[in-house]
């Protein structure tokens, strides 16, 4: 597996060391009912697993490799893994033979830090290339880091990091695209932090899509504002009341004729008649405008 120093500053990154004690019953139990063993794996800390030949090879491809190609663990039956994390490992095993893993934190310390431990099964699942355990890495990270043992945002470009530099750049990679999309809505905040800005320097490839992301959303809110900017500045239409000055339909003199505010009823100044506005109105739209005189204005405000 790719070492934590492969492109540049190693980042340091804390997890369970080993495999809790309960793992390792299951684990045990699960070896069991194989019967006996016929391959070993030893782990950095000098931990063997005696596992069996037929059920790790037919499901993971690097062990399959190993064992039946030209290689020293063919005849050995050891195959040494000294680069990866043993509790991850043993998450593999657990996988190979239950199709899930379970984990179980070392002490309270631990559990505060499971999403790193979902993060390295995620990891080992991506180098020996068991896609199912990738799934089930991922759904263990988005819980522990959405519900419980959320890191603040300044370990986030630890954890990026991480990521990056343990997985290559080809192939499908759910956690990658996660943290994009997570590093785009956060990119204000995180920008606080120097290093952030170290991240994307580093890895090219994780900065190109979230700059992009980044300028997009940019774009579209800027969009949105000056929509929004538009429609506030629309003049707004004065309402249009009808005219003030036309005929009477009883005396058909031009005259002011002054209406209460609901336009019910209209008074004309020069019969002194009062019309329902429906009898009125068809009079009304058809006259022509009429310029008030003097004499209509004087008796419109006396």
């Amino acid at each position: 597996m790719a070492s934590a120093s492969q492109q540049g500053k190693s980042v340091a990154v804390k997890t369970s060391a080993s495999p809790s004690p309960e793992t390792l019953e299951v684990l045990s139990q699960a070896f069991s009912k194989f019967g006996p063993s016929d391959l070993t794996i030893r782990t950095s800390d000098d931990k063997e697993f005696h596992v069996h030949r037929r059920v790790i090879c037919s499901k993971c491809k690097f062990f399959d490799k190993a064992v039946n190609g030209p290689f020293k663990e063919a005849a050995s039956g050891v195959i040494l893994m000294p680069n990866d994390p043993p509790a991850a490992i043993a998450a593999l095993l657990q996988y190979l033979y239950m199709d899930n893993y379970w984990y179980y934190p070392v002490d309270e310390k631990s559990r505060s830090l499971d999403y790193l431990f979902h993060l390295e099964v995620f990891i080992v699942g991506i180098i020996y290339d068991v896609g199912f355990l990738q799934w089930h890495a991922h759904q263990g990270f988005m819980i522990c880091f959405k519900l419980h043992g959320r890191p603040t945002l300044s370990k986030i470009p630890r954890v990026i990091s991480k990521l990056y530099e343990s997985t290559p750049e080809s192939g499908r990679n759910s956690l990658r695209d996660w943290f994009i999309e997570y590093s785009t809505d956060k990119f204000e905040a995180l920008l606080k932090y120097p290093e952030f800005l170290e991240v994307m320097i580093r890895f090219p490839d994780f900065h190109r899509p979230v700059a992009k992301a980044v300028k997009e959303r940019s774009k579209l809110l800027h969009e949105g504002i000056a929509d929004l900017q538009a429609a506030v500045d629309v003049p707004r239409q004065p309402k249009q009341m009808p005219p003030r000055w036309s005929l009477c339909p009883s005396c058909s003199k031009s005259r002011v004729f002054r209406g209460v505010c609901d336009m019910e009823k209209i008074y004309c100044t020069n019969c002194k008649r009062v019309h329902d506005a429906e009898e009125f109105l068809d009079n009304f739209d058809m006259a022509p405008m009429m310029p008030p005189t003097e004499e209509d204005i004087a008796r419109e405000y006396s």
